[in-house]
């Protein structure tokens, strides 16, 4: 990787490759390669019994909670298990290195379908659509289980048109290294609760914000430009009816 990239945050280091053997994936056990690079050597002391004497040897090697980035590939499976100390600041050892994609679980995309809905949600300029964007993805939410991307691209194109939803489709993919979206799905629950966060504050108009309580509703705004630059914003609230 050193020789050949110009990447400036890939530095000189050690590079192991073990075998390890009986290792068990899946109630199967299985050899496995696994791949460490470390840019950092430390000294550590071994002791040795003799059956006289305690004997004290300096050695010098890599510390397992300094190694920079690692890989476990099983013999029968087509998972990769991959670490990254540096996290997303260095995707060459996921991209270009190991050539792997990052695997649908239930926290990568939940997060990734919160990510959606919340640039969705900040892209709806009228404060109004916006309440009633998060109402629809909540009551998406209420009903099913696990919300899935299809549902999400529906609700989300009934409120901006379909590039720009697309746009931020493609930015998900890219922060959280999912390529294939189509079919993903993740807890309602969670989704519901972080996009609830996002429009709890409601951009009305000329900077000026609202923050609404759990409990209460916008139901309609209006502004009037009244003399001497006085702004008059009319607002309708209403209890949300406890189910």
């Amino acid at each position: 990787m050193y020789e050949n990239s110009l990447h400036p945050n890939i530095r000189q280091g050690d590079l192991l490759v073990i075998l390890f053997d009986g290792i068990t994936y899946k109630n199967r056990k299985q050899r496995a390669i696994g791949l460490f690079k470390s840019e950092v050597m430390d000294s550590y002391l071994t002791i040795t019994d003799s059956g006289e004497a305690l004997n004290v040897v300096p050695s010098f090697g890599i510390n397992p909670n300094l190694i920079d980035k690692g890989a476990l590939i099983f013999e029968y499976e087509d998972v990769v298990f991959a670490v990254d100390r540096f996290g997303n600041k260095t995707k060459f050892w996921l991209d270009d290195f190991l050539k792997v994609k990052k695997s649908a679980d239930n926290t990568t995309c939940c997060k990734m379908m919160s990510f959606i809905a919340g640039k969705v949600a900040e892209a709806i300029q009228d404060p109004l659509d916006r309440l009633r964007y998060g109402e629809s993805i909540s009551a998406l939410c209420e009903s099913n289980e696990n919300l899935d991307a299809e549902s999400l691209s529906v609700a989300s194109k009934a409120y901006i048109d379909p590039n720009s939803y697309q746009a931020t489709v493609s930015q998900a993919q890219r922060r959280f290294g999912l390529s294939e979206t189509d079919n993903i799905s993740a807890p309602s629950t969670k989704i519901n609760k972080n996009l609830a966060k996002k429009i709890s504050k409601i951009e009305l108009q000329h900077g000026i914000g609202l923050l609404l309580p759990s409990g209460i509703k916008l139901s309609d705004i209006s502004v009037i430009e009244g003399p001497d630059n006085e702004l008059v914003f009319t607002l309708r609230l209403r209890r949300k009816s406890e189910r």
